[in-house]
């Protein structure tokens, strides 16, 4: 029994040691997934059914999906906890392409930075700004 709960409390404490923060992960730059240039957006983040994250690219039909989120971003995101869906948060983005890019098809990317922020609730009301 001992022997058993030993063990347990050595696997809890790797455990918790391996894990990473969001505000420690490393950034996508030096990711090996990246397959190409980093570009800049101005664009709008949203939380959706499916794809956890959508970010719209503003003056174009383009919608891209973050695999996460700036934490600062998703901290706007979650200022609604009521109505979850309901919150978006425009910006500036730096993104790093995770996939070729494909005419019609959504492309998978990853978020370097986020600047500029502004949170708006559904009717487009600011609820708040980040710089």
């Amino acid at each position: 029994m001992k022997r058993t709960v030993t063990t347990s409390l050595i696997a809890c404490c790797l455990a918790l040691s391996m894990t990473v923060s969001a505000e420690e992960r490393p950034f996508c730059k030096g990711s090996a997934r990246v397959i190409g240039a980093c570009f800049s957006v101005h664009g709008r983040i949203i939380v959706a059914n499916g794809i956890p994250y959508r970010l719209w690219v503003i003056g174009t039909h383009r919608v891209l999906a973050p695999d996460a989120v700036p934490q600062k971003v998703e901290n706007l995101l979650e200022m609604d906890r009521v109505h979850p869906m309901s919150v978006s948060v425009f910006g500036d983005y730096e993104v790093c392409p995770l996939e070729k890019e494909r005419p019609g098809w959504i492309r998978a990317v990853c978020i370097e930075g986020a600047s500029h922020l502004v949170a708006t609730d559904w009717q487009g009301k600011i609820i708040k700004r980040q710089r």
